[in-house]
């Protein structure tokens, strides 16, 4: 709120001071004993499996997920893990999902707007233009059928990503999907095998335990 001073003029209310809520984040290099690196590798692994195990049943249930299947899921990995873990992994799950369904509608919306502009341009004759609509077709015969091919191709693909939508089914890599690509495509990407193999591990096994979004301390009370 704001007052007026003697002059009229408008004099701003003091600031307020947030609540501090106690939570600290901190971030520095380990300097890790031989045995002490194993044991965190070891954990980084086995958080690794169940979040893989966990992103596979949130992909599986799809849009049908409900608030009773999100409970269900948190039981079944506090039983193996903390409460804490249970949380960063649960949420992991649902955000990747979230983001494969949009990168999802992202996909057919390219593609649609790709092939709506191949069929216009079709439209048009070899080396003119529409008349009515001012699009211009194709240089060469060559180019025109080879755009036909191409035209018959994603249609397929629009199909296909379609019933996917429909479905509720979406593709996730945990790692993601360039990476993985890499692997097959040693002399595009330039890393060697056992250079790919490291980044393939770090980006598939973390440790991370920051919790629930809008819990205070990360867990439930």
């Amino acid at each position: 709120m704001t007052g007026r001073s003697a002059s009229g003029l408008r004099v701003l209310a003091p600031p307020r001071v947030v609540v501090p809520t106690g939570a600290l984040t901190v971030r520095t290099r380990l300097r890790l004993s031989d045995r002490d690196a194993v044991v965190l590798r070891e954990l980084a692994e086995y958080l690794s499996r169940l979040a893989a195990r966990d992103l596979a049943e949130r992909v599986a249930l799809g849009p049908r997920h409900t608030a009773a299947d999100f409970a269900r899921r948190k039981r079944e990995l506090t039983a193996l893990t903390s409460s804490r873990w249970t949380g960063t992994l649960t949420r992991g799950s649902n955000d990747q999902w979230q983001l494969a369904r949009r990168a999802q509608a992202a996909h057919l919306a390219r593609l649609a707007a790709e092939i709506g502009t191949i069929e216009r341009r079709l439209t048009a004759s070899v080396g003119g233009r529409d008349g009515s609509t001012r699009v211009k077709g194709y240089p060469t015969r060559r180019v025109r059928a080879a755009k036909q091919q191409r035209l018959q191709v994603l249609r397929a693909r629009f199909a296909r990503v379609a019933a996917d939508a429909a479905a509720g089914r979406v593709h996730v890599v945990r790692g993601g999907k360039d990476l993985l690509r890499a692997r097959f495509r040693p002399d595009r990407s330039g890393r060697a095998p056992e250079e790919w193999r490291d980044r393939w591990w770090e980006a598939r096994n973390r440790i991370e335990a920051d919790g629930e979004a809008g819990r205070r301390t990360g867990t439930s009370p």
